[in-house]
């Protein structure tokens, strides 16, 4: 909680002293998670489309470089183990990242950094039991931004993180994911 509440003060601070380039952002996810069955085989899961919702602001530190601060939810919907009537599932993540970079031109370049809360659960289907996770993961990641106008982008990325989860039902556990975004910026400022 003292590292959240660090974070937030730092943005604020970098807000407080920075042009306003606030954005929001709509775009398309998909989840690739690797998840081991009984300790032995490796599996790959794959979800797309979802989708993703961005806030942040990018502040120009000179013509060329810059950092940013976003705030994100991906609607992740990714069932990685199923056996009859039980499901285990990486559902939603919310997030935090900072992520400097250059721009070129219409051209941005950003290596993230963060920290995402990640919501996942099993359930038995039949007897209507569930049990909710929600718990924390660092992650790091790129990005790709193309301003196509003053006040629109389109932002192409992904993000990876290790988080282990072993399920309660199944035999099923999550070792990491990676999550990768198409996502269009509308700038408010």
């Amino acid at each position: 909680m003292k590292k959240l509440l660090l974070i937030l003060f730092l943005f604020i601070h970098l807000c407080s002293f920075s042009n306003n380039n606030f954005y929001l952002g709509f775009g398309l996810i998909g989840t690739h998670a690797e998840v081991n069955s009984n300790h032995f085989r490796q599996i790959q899961k794959f979800n797309f489309p979802d989708f993703g919702l961005y806030y942040g602001n990018i502040i120009p530190l000179d013509n060329r470089f810059n950092i940013g601060a976003e705030v994100f939810y991906l609607n992740n919907r990714t069932v990685l183990g199923s056996d009859g009537d039980e499901r285990f599932e990486l559902h939603q993540n919310l997030g935090f990242k900072f992520k400097p970079g250059f721009t070129l031109q219409r051209h941005s370049f950003f290596m993230s950094i963060g920290i995402l809360g990640v919501y996942s659960f099993d359930k038995d289907e039949a007897l209507g039991y569930q049990i909710d996770r929600f718990d924390e993961s660092y992650f790091y990641g790129l990005e790709y931004n193309y301003f196509f106008s003053d006040k629109m982008s389109f932002n192409l990325g992904f993000l990876h993180t290790k988080y282990k989860l072993d399920s309660f039902y199944t035999d099923y556990s999550l070792k990491r994911f990676k999550t990768f975004h198409f996502s269009f910026h509308y700038y408010l400022y």
